[in-house]
């Protein structure tokens, strides 16, 4: 079994491996987001206050500041499954990259710009390490508005909200805690479990808020979970087209495989091919660089 994609970077440092126009650009998008929510939910509870002190539902500054929060993991949570599209990534990559078109350069420097199209993976880490962040510190900013108004607040929001919001920080703090390199490296399969619970983990972002259903985040999920959702969908009816094995070379350091071209007939230069042998495991894929020209009769690949 073959799955073809196109190298997007190296893994490196996240904070230093960035353009800084890109690190600029998520800095102010994420603490401009963060603000308008934050002034959102002041205004409102200041017009609570002004109908009467002693109202219901008269919560403490916390609240804002969990919003503040709230609204930059929402957009975290969701833009991490972009990087991980590798059929569209391998697609926006081929558009931008493949040309000097006036729609190629323009396609290349909003890339760029926005999410580092060179530094996909690390995108991703930086997208999640983030989202944990603000996971925590919207959790600290509730605990604290419910220590001073626990009976407004279980009123309004009941047992869901803490049976949700504590699944979410769960999940999240063994995903992360299994995704540094050291796990990714040598206990791979604990890292590709782990990392299964994202499933858990967006099943409690959707339905984390007042009357069983978040009331922002689907908001942010419908673009880049449904590219993720489309993506893994043709990925799998690729991943199930068997490939014929034509001859393979151990030499000690270096393993040279050629393959048949039944998975993917085109390709180009800079392309990789994910390869799995599902007698060995069915859910590890190996990236070999293809070493092969493109009009040869079969692929080879180091």
């Amino acid at each position: 079994m073959l799955f073809f994609g196109k190298e997007c970077g190296v893994e490196s440092y996240i904070f230093f491996s960035f353009q800084k126009q890109t690190g600029i650009f998520w800095v102010v998008l994420n603490i401009s987001l963060g603000i308008k929510w934050f002034v959102d939910a002041e205004n409102g509870s200041i017009a609570v206050r002004k109908k009467g002190p002693d109202l219901l539902y008269n919560f403490t500054v916390w609240v804002p500041i969990a919003k503040f929060f709230g609204v930059i993991m929402n957009l975290q949570f969701t833009v991490v499954f972009i990087p991980v599209s590798r059929l569209f990534m391998q697609y926006i990559y081929r558009i931008s990259t493949g040309s000097q078109t006036v729609t190629a350069k323009i396609w290349r420097g909003f890339l760029e710009y926005t999410c580092g199209l060179d530094y996909a993976l690390e995108f991703h880490m930086l997208c999640g390490i983030t989202g944990y962040f603000c996971a925590i510190m919207h959790t600290f900013a509730h605990v604290m508005n419910f220590a001073t108004r626990a009976e407004e607040v279980w009123s309004k929001f009941g047992w869901w909200i803490w049976f949700t919001g504590i699944g979410l920080l769960t999940c999240l703090t063994i995903l992360v805690s299994a995704a540094h390199r050291n796990v990714r490296r040598n206990h791979f399969y604990i890292f590709y479990y782990t990392h299964m619970l994202y499933w858990p983990i967006t099943f409690f972002n959707f339905f984390h808020g007042a009357g069983y259903f978040g009331p922002n985040f689907w908001k942010f999920a419908i673009v880049p979970i449904g590219i993720f959702v489309l993506d893994r969908m043709h990925r799998v009816y690729k991943e199930r087209i068997a490939v014929s094995l034509i001859d393979f070379t151990n030499m000690g350091v270096v393993t040279t495989i050629s393959l048949g071209k039944e998975s993917m007939p085109e390709y180009s230069e800079g392309h990789y091919a994910f390869v799995n042998c599902p007698h060995v495991s069915e859910h590890e894929w190996h990236p070999f660089t293809i070493s092969s020209a493109p009009q040869g009769k079969k692929e080879e690949e180091t």
